[in-house]
């Protein structure tokens, strides 16, 4: 008659986000290079608060002569490559305030040839082949724009993903983690950025050491990737065991317990986990038993 067994060494999960106020010009900045005069893809997870008339969202380099992914007033998406006359751009009221959609951006060096996905699905292309000279990583920020919102899951590869590999990072609509990538989805990928605590945003989760600056401040938020909790990661979702369709779970960053390798730690004041399909009601009858082993 076991309904549901909870086991800190299983199901764990976190969802967080670094966060970007455009106000305060935040941003997340690596001082490793990244090449975009090779093959390469960018992938990353966007929710914008608001939509400024300019919004930069990553930059490889410092100005637009570089490579510059840019959301305009009206949420049309352009990749600038070299120069502001040198771009590709979506159509109008793709970027949608308040709505999670996963970009993906491939650039084939052969040909110059930039093409910009939405959720997985081809949104624009064009051919450049400008070579910047700027290299350096930057996320939240273009230019002189910065980003107004969250993002989520950045990850850089020197190869273009095939369509599967885009679509997959898509993942019908909840994305992937460090941890939730194949094998072959990690080959040539150059660095990776969960944004899982605001005291680790610029780890590189893929282990090459392409550590992020963190500059005015950026924080976290709930993000839209749930991932395998780390030591020290806010609990988003909690799974039962021998249930998979039972969970305890927390939408709110802030009242998040946090998992510590071992246990699912609470601050005895605000955190609190809620498993949604236990709601007490006066109708329910009949015995039961609750087992916890706490420590304090």
């Amino acid at each position: 008659s076991l309904v549901a067994w909870f086991d800190p060494s299983y199901g764990v999960y976190s969802n967080s986000a670094a966060k970007f106020v455009a106000a305060s010009s935040q941003k997340l900045t690596s001082s490793a290079t990244f090449d975009p005069n090779q093959d390469f893809t960018v992938s990353l997870w966007l929710n914008a608060a608001s939509l400024p008339s300019n919004e930069g969202v990553f930059n490889i380099g410092t100005s637009t002569n570089d490579v510059l992914m840019h959301v305009g007033g009206a949420g049309g998406v352009t990749i600038y490559r070299g120069g502001v006359s040198n771009t590709v751009a979506t159509g109008i009221g793709k970027v949608v305030v308040g709505t999670w959609a996963n970009w993906t951006i491939t650039y084939v060096a052969s040909s110059g040839l930039t093409t910009i996905y939405k959720n997985g699905s081809s949104e624009a292309s064009g051919t450049n082949t400008t070579t910047p000279t700027a290299k350096t990583l930057v996320i939240g920020f273009g230019n002189t724009t910065p980003c107004d919102g969250s993002i989520d899951s950045f990850g850089f590869w020197q190869r273009v993903l095939t369509g599967a590999e885009i679509t997959a990072q898509y993942n019908a609509g909840v994305g992937k983690s460090y941890s939730d990538l194949t094998t072959a989805e990690k080959v040539s990928l150059v660095a990776w950025y969960d944004f899982a605590t605001t005291a680790s945003l610029g780890t590189d989760a893929s282990g090459n050491a392409r550590t992020l600056t963190n500059t005015n401040s950026v924080t976290c938020d709930a993000g839209i990737v749930a991932g395998q909790c780390a030591v020290d990661d806010p609990v988003y979702r909690w799974y039962a065991k021998n249930n998979a369709a039972i969970y305890a779970e927390q939408a709110t960053l802030a009242r998040r317990p946090i998992y510590d390798g071992t246990y699912v730690t609470g601050d005895g004041a605000n955190d609190i986990i809620v498993v949604p399909q236990f709601q007490m009601t006066s109708a329910m009858t009949g015995n039961c038993t609750v087992v916890a082993v706490v420590k304090r």
